[in-house]
């Protein structure tokens, strides 16, 4: 954090800095001035947005600000850490759509794997059929507590079975921005 401040004496607007201070307070108990950083942060263009814009998520959830905070996290495109997977059909919208198979991918550690599977049963009005991808080492566990999902360990093996078969796809972690807006 230092260092962040020191950068910010020379340029108070280096965006670098500003973000890179922002994520210094991401789950630290105290959200307030790291949401104000990551936000004068997103003020300029540059390499630091997909970063700043996740921090700001987890500062906004950490702050108890679910629906801007799952509504940030939704964009957190870029950032290295999440991935894209390419399905050849439209991203689903959410509620109120519905459609006939519905992929599901994960796109980081099985914690929250877990964690964002917690939304599965809100999603199910909203298609016919759901195909999912998690870790293989999740693979019993899923099979067994969400059987409505027909689970694949990889990407590669889901679009082996399943190409020509999928109307949307939506990624796991983004099910809480259209099912969590509220703790409660």
């Amino acid at each position: 954090a230092q260092c962040f401040k020191k950068a910010l004496e020379i340029d108070k607007e280096f965006a670098p800095a500003l973000k890179g201070l922002a994520g210094c307070y991401v789950n630290q108990g105290n959200p307030a001035p790291g949401i104000v950083y990551a936000e004068r942060a997103l003020k300029y263009e540059g390499h630091h947005v997909p970063t700043a814009r996740t921090d700001l998520a987890l500062l906004l959830l950490e702050s108890g600000k679910w629906e801007e905070g799952f509504k940030e996290y939704r964009r957190r495109d870029g950032c290295a850490a999440y991935h894209v997977r390419d399905y050849g059909v439209p991203r689903w919208e959410g509620p109120p759509q519905k459609v006939g198979t519905l992929v599901l991918h994960a796109e980081q550690g099985i914690g929250d794997e877990i964690l964002f599977a917690s939304c599965l049963d809100d999603l199910y009005p909203y298609a016919e059929r759901f195909v999912g991808e998690c870790n293989d080492r999740l693979l019993p566990l899923f099979r067994r507590s969400f059987p409505k999902v027909r689970w694949y360990g990889s990407h590669e093996e889901l679009m082996r079975a399943e190409s020509g078969n999928i109307e949307a796809w939506e990624r796991l972690g983004d099910l809480p921005y259209w099912f969590r807006k509220s703790p409660s």
